[in-house]
């Protein structure tokens, strides 16, 4: 082995730099450890087996141009900005274990004066007024002969925002899938506010090159480098598809009730790969025709917004004298799938 490889995202979108992540993976030489340090533009990234509608407020990040990402490795949802750095240490299993791409990162921090830890989560934590605040979360993925690592080291990112995307309404959902632990966190700039991306990612390398004494190989990955790579467009439409953002998800089912001027309101939605695969309506309606079709409108629709809106249009049309209380439902059902 003659140099290891070090790859420097300069694009922000995050099915992009995730399909990158995927491919080196696949494709790369195990013998060759790798490290891989990106960012992403404001976006939501939940682990393989969540539920978006139980870990994100979807609506809110549609209205805000917000990106939904799905990695391929576990783990709970996190929220990206510029002001986020992410890494990825790539390895054969025979170079990688988690301890080694921890101390990478806890070196690169102790030039900034910051003393990080492990905590039992596979996080990266400070001790602050004696209570751990959390800077990083990891993640793992590994096949026969490599693995990786990635994670996210919140710099200055926007906390506020990270608590609105994060921090749904209460649901009444029964889910299958993984719900995110909440951690109080802290940004590394309120530990050293000379700390910034492009003097985190020099610091990481150098200790990337110091761990196994070799010189690096720097590539700059952009659109153009990747367009013409065997593989990466199929990885990539992958990752940005609906089926993958939302099909993906656990089985789940809603439950809505409320009092309607239809009446006595509940429904059971059952959710199989973002479709709804049921909708069981109890209630005492005088319109029991509206309610049948109403249930058999929703049946196979995705679970959104948009879907559910539009098939309460299409039952509005139908039912004409009955549009105020189709809307009131409508505006019901909006807000609790928000």
């Amino acid at each position: 082995m003659e140099a290891m490889n070090l790859y420097l995202s300069d694009v922000y979108e995050p099915w992009f730099n995730l399909a990158v992540e995927d491919w080196i993976f696949t494709r790369m030489d195990p013998s060759v450890p790798t490290l891989y340090l990106w960012r992403n533009k404001d976006t939501v990234v939940i682990g393989r087996y969540q539920n978006p509608w139980t870990e994100c407020r979807l609506d809110d990040m549609k209205k805000d141009d917000v990106y939904l990402a799905r990695r391929q490795s576990g783990g709970g949802a996190v929220y990206h900005d510029l002001n986020n750095t992410n890494f990825t240490f790539l390895a054969g299993v025979d170079d990688y274990s988690p301890e080694v791409g921890f101390g990478l990162i806890t070196r690169a921090l102790n030039s900034f004066g910051i003393e990080g830890e492990v905590s039992g989560r596979n996080d990266l934590i400070v001790t602050r007024e004696g209570e751990p605040r959390k800077f990083s979360g990891s993640a793992f993925r590994k096949l026969t002969d490599r693995a990786f690592h990635h994670g996210t080291l919140l710099i200055n990112s926007d906390l506020t925002r990270l608590n609105n995307y994060l921090t749904p309404p209460k649901k009444k959902l029964e889910a299958k899938g993984i719900k995110s632990v909440r951690s109080r966190v802290i940004n590394l700039a309120e530990l050293n506010d000379k700390i910034n991306h492009e003097d985190l990612c020099r610091e990481i390398s150098g200790e990337f090159q110091k761990a196994f004494n070799l010189p690096l190989k720097t590539v700059t990955i952009n659109r153009e480098f990747m367009e013409d790579k065997e593989g990466f467009k199929e990885i990539y439409e992958k990752l940005k598809s609906s089926q993958w953002l939302y099909g993906n998800t656990p089985p789940f089912t809603h439950k809505f009730e409320e009092r309607l001027s239809l009446g006595q309101f509940e429904m059971l939605l059952d959710v199989k790969k973002g479709i709804i695969q049921s909708a069981l309506i109890y209630t005492d309606s005088l319109f029991p025709d509206l309610i049948r079709d109403l249930q058999q409108e929703l049946t196979g629709k995705d679970y959104r917004t948009e879907d559910v809106s539009a098939s309460l249009n299409k039952l509005t049309a139908s039912y004409p004298e009955r549009k105020d209380m189709l809307e009131e439902l409508g505006t019901f059902l909006m807000k609790e799938m928000d």
